[in-house]
C-alpha cells in the first residue's frame, strides 16, 4: 500500500514538472511578440538586419519600428512587453499616446518617439540617458522631462516652442541639446548652468542676442544657430576653448 502511494506521489511530481517545463516551453519569445507589427513578416527577428538587435539568449535589447502603422494593430493596449530591452525607436507612427507596457521597461535608456503625435510622457520613466521626441507638434517643453536626472541627450527639435523653461537648469547631466526648428526667441540665464553641455542645435528659430553668459558653458564643442534673427554676439563666445564648429547664419567658424 505505501509502495502504490510512493508511485502516485511520483507520478504527481513528474507531471507537475512537465506541466511547468511545457508553459515554459510554449512561451512566447521576444520575435514571436514582435511579429504583428513587422511590416515583413520574418522567422527569427534577431537575425534580420534591420533595427533589431538582440542578445545571446534572443531577448530584445534594441528595437527600432517606423511607418506607416501596422494595420489592425493597436499600439497603446497590445504592444509587447520586453524584459530586457534598452533602446526603443517609434518613428512617424502617428501615435498620440505612447505603449503602456513602456511603463515597465525597467532596462530602457534610450527612447526616441519623432515624427508622432503625442503629449506626454509617463512620470514613471526616469533612467533614460537619451529622449528625442522631435516633430510632435509639441508648443512647450513635457514637465516630465525634468524629472530625467541621468538625460545625457534631449531632443525637442521640428516643434512649435517658444520658451526654455528655467527647469532646464535641473538637467544637470545633459551633454547635447537639440532645439532646432522651434519658435525660441531668448536664451535664459538657466540654460548656462548645463555646465556639462557639449552641443547645442538651435538653428532655425528667432533668437536675436547671444548673451555674455554663454562663457559657462565651458565644455561647449558644437554650437549651430545657423537662419536666427541674430543682431548681437558677445565676445565671450570666442572664449570657449573646446568650441570646435561654431555656425550662425553665413559665418561658420572651425
Amino acid at each position: 500500500m505505501k509502495i502504490g502511494k510512493s508511485v502516485i506521489f511520483l507520478f504527481l511530481i513528474i507531471s507537475f514538472y512537465f506541466a511547468i517545463g511545457k508553459t515554459i516551453k510554449e512561451e512566447e519569445s521576444d520575435c514571436d511578440k514582435l511579429l504583428p507589427f513587422l511590416q515583413d513578416k520574418i522567422e527569427n527577428c534577431c537575425e534580420s538586419n534591420g533595427g533589431i538587435k538582440c542578445d545571446n539568449e534572443g531577448y530584445i535589447t534594441y528595437l527600432g519600428l517606423g511607418g506607416p502603422i501596422t494595420q489592425n494593430v493597436d499600439y497603446y493596449e497590445s504592444f509587447p512587453y520586453f524584459s530586457r530591452i534598452q533602446g526603443l525607436e517609434l518613428i512617424n507612427l502617428d501615435l498620440t499616446k505612447l505603449p503602456k507596457n513602456i511603463t515597465k521597461y525597467s532596462n530602457l535608456k534610450h527612447l526616441s518617439i519623432d515624427f508622432n503625435q503625442i503629449k506626454e510622457i509617463p512620470k514613471t520613466i526616469q533612467d533614460l540617458e537619451y529622449f528625442s521626441m522631435g516633430y510632435n507638434n509639441l508648443k512647450e517643453f513635457l514637465k516630465e522631462v525634468f524629472n530625467l536626472s541621468k538625460l545625457k541627450t534631449l531632443g525637442f527639435h521640428g516643434n512649435h516652442i517658444t520658451v526654455i523653461p528655467p527647469d532646464i537648469k535641473k538637467l544637470t547631466k545633459l551633454e547635447e541639446l537639440y532645439l532646432y526648428e522651434n519658435e525660441i526667441t531668448e536664451l535664459p540665464n538657466e540654460l548656462f548652468m548645463l555646465r556639462n553641455l557639449k552641443t547645442l542645435g538651435l538653428q532655425k528659430n528667432k533668437i536675436k542676442v547671444i548673451p555674455p553668459s554663454i562663457q559657462k558653458l565651458s565644455k561647449l564643442e558644437g554650437l549651430d544657430l545657423m537662419t536666427n534673427n541674430i543682431t548681437e554676439f558677445s565676445n565671450e563666445l570666442f572664449s570657449l576653448k573646446y568650441l570646435k564648429k561654431f555656425v550662425c547664419n553665413y559665418f561658420e567658424y572651425i
